[in-house]
């Protein structure tokens, strides 16, 4: 089965740069697999923080850093895997309210290819902080394994919590 996990921490707005610099980081992330949902690949930091600014969003937990795992023995292209992994960045921004959502697919590690999505907890409409709980995680989980189907992929394991 793929998993679908969201790291756990406090993500303050000071560790923000620093790990989106790690999802696109260059031995790992290739610029043609990197897409952004309502924020640009190039310039996701600054995009994030200001939305965040302007609703004063800036206390607390202020992002979620979440990885895709597809099953290891499973066959599908890189371009098919890429449009796989960009559906799941547009059903993480427009879950419950629209966030921004940064996504890059990593070819550096075994046993293939993996994705990192960071999502801004901050409605870039309403400026409405999202919590992510356990049942809105069970909701955006299924909705997750229901396209990796649509893809050929394993469903997901839906019993994981944050870990």
């Amino acid at each position: 089965m793929s998993i679908f996990r969201v790291f756990p921490g406090d993500n303050p707005i000071e560790n923000l740069y620093d790990r989106i610099n790690y999802v696109i980081r260059p031995d790992a992330a290739r610029l043609a697999f990197i897409y952004g949902a309502w924020v640009s690949p190039i310039f996701t930091y600054e995009q994030m923080v200001w939305a965040k600014e302007i609703f004063d969003q800036m206390d607390g937990k202020t992002f979620y850093h979440c990885l895709f795992n597809p099953e290891d023995d499973e066959s599908y292209s890189e371009e098919s895997y890429f449009y796989f992994s960009v559906e799941v960045a547009e059903i993480l921004s427009a879950f419950v309210e629209r966030k921004q959502v940064l996504m890059a697919i990593h070819f550096d590690e075994p046993p293939g290819l993996h994705t990192h999505f960071i999502m801004s907890n901050t409605g870039i409409e309403t400026g409405v902080r999202f919590d992510l709980g356990r049942t809105q995680l069970r909701e955006l989980k299924q909705q997750i394994s229901a396209t990796a189907v649509r893809y050929g992929l394993s469903q997901l394991r839906q019993k994981q919590w944050m870990s």
